[in-house]
This record gives C-alpha cells, structure tokens and sequence, in this order.
C-alpha cells in the first residue's frame, strides 16, 4: 500500500503521460462520433443489466443521482445509462465551465438519438436551483461530476490518501431535500468496458442532513481513492489539485516518517 501511495504521489507533480493522453484521446473521439452523427454508437442502445439493476428504482419513482470522478469516459457511462432507462424518462446534467461551442451540438444530438432527454444544469447558476430539487423531486435524475473545487460551490474537506482536499457539496444537500438516491460509479474507461457501481445512498434512509452529507462525502473519498489506484494516469483533475488544496513541500520518503 505504502508503495501505492508513493506511486500516487508522483502524479501531484507529474505531466500528463501517454496512458492519459491515449484516454483522454478516446474520450475526444467518443464526444466526436456523436458530434458527427456517427450511427454506430453502442451506448444508445442501453444495457439489459442497467435495465435491471435500477429496475426497482425506476418503477418506485425515485430519481437516481449518478456520481463519479473526472476518470476514464464519465460521458459514454452516463450516456450508456441514459439510454437504458424506459422511454421518457428525463435526466439533468450538473456542469461546470462550457468548453467550446461544440457542447451544444453534442447535447442536441444526444437528446435527438436519445428515447430519453436531458437538459444542462451549471453549477454556478444559483438562482435556478431550485429548478432542479423541484424536478428531482418529481422523478428526474442526474449526471454529476463529484470532484469540483470551490470556484463551483460550497465546499467540504475530506481525505485523499494522506492529503486533505476540498470538494463541492451542495449537490448532496439537494439530494437529500429531494429525497433522491445517490449512485456512485467507476466509468467505463480503455480497461473497463462497463460502468460498475461503486456505491448507494439513499436520502429516504437518512434522518439527518448530515449523517447523508458525511456518508456520500466518504464515499466519495473511497470511490476515488480506488480509481487513482486502479489507473491515476486516468484521472484528469491532477493539474487542478492547487484548487483543491495547498501541498506542503516533502519528499516521498518524508511522506512516511
């Protein structure tokens, strides 16, 4: 573990390599194809075993907060369970910063393939918040990537391995006053063909705000400490992490004394 860890650190200091650089790669090609019409894009298909899984959910009415980190291909995940809920079925994406002009065109071409639609939330329009707990509340579910740093909201500090970080968190808070439950996920990336779930929370469990807050924040941590583990070249916030925090000046052995 130990080893793992010195191995994690080195990326707080490293450039991108070329395992990123093949992912990050796949992930162009992927928002490309869709951009571009391509008609062989699997995900918009859906999954049987997506299907089932969240089968109960979905016939109680609950929505379904979807979660994970700026790794692997976040967007052909959620596309994927996008397109395996029953027809009609309605989704809000939580974003950040716009990239380019091309994101409007990758999401009307998804909401035109799509038996299901979906709209754009950004996190810093606060004044249509509570746009989305009234939809959530009424069976929509959501996209979210759970690594955002303060310039996206109120933040909560949890732990990183040895490092404490900073993360968004208003969007447990409207979990939790929309009744929702959360589902965390490792995306499907080079070396993972399917989403896997990580964890779930349900708000309904819950009697307190903050008992919900600490066990989604938590499982955050663990959910990401897992995937730098399985592949750190895959996660994509390493230049952000001054946002997140301030690094104290060590080495590695340091670390460990």
């Amino acid at each position: 573990m130990v080893e793992e860890v010195v191995v994690v650190r080195r990326h707080f200091r490293a450039d991108v390599s070329k395992s990123a650089e093949f992912q990050l790669a796949d992930n162009a090609a992927y928002v490309q194809s869709i951009i571009d019409c391509v008609l062989e894009i699997p995900e918009f298909q859906g999954s049987d075993h997506i299907r089932r899984y969240f089968k109960p959910a979905v016939e109680g009415g609950r929505s379904i907060i979807f979660a994970t980190a700026h790794w692997g291909n976040y967007l052909k995940t959620f596309n994927l369970i996008g397109n395996s809920f029953p027809e009609g079925a309605k989704f809000v994406a939580l974003r950040g910063d716009r990239w380019n002009d091309d994101e409007d065109r990758l999401w009307a071409e998804i909401n035109r393939r799509s038996v299901n639609s979906i709209y754009i939330h950004r996190v810093l329009d606060r004044g249509s918040l509570i746009k989305v707990i009234r939809d959530l509340k009424a069976g929509v579910n959501a996209f979210l990537l759970f690594d955002l740093f303060s310039k996206f909201g109120k933040t909560a500090p949890l732990r990183i391995f040895e490092w404490e970080v900073n993360f968004t968190n208003r969007w447990i808070d409207m979990a939790y006053k929309s009744g929702s439950i959360v589902c965390l996920l490792k995306p499907i990336s080079l070396h993972r063909q399917a989403p896997q779930v990580h964890s779930v929370m349900d708000a309904i469990g819950f009697s307190a705000a903050g008992s919900f807050m600490d066990a989604c924040m938590s499982s955050c941590a663990k959910c990401l400490e897992e995937l730098i583990l399985e592949d750190p070249d895959f996660w994509f916030m390493w230049k952000d992490l001054d946002q997140y925090m301030s690094l104290p000046i060590q080495t590695d052995r340091d670390a460990f004394d």
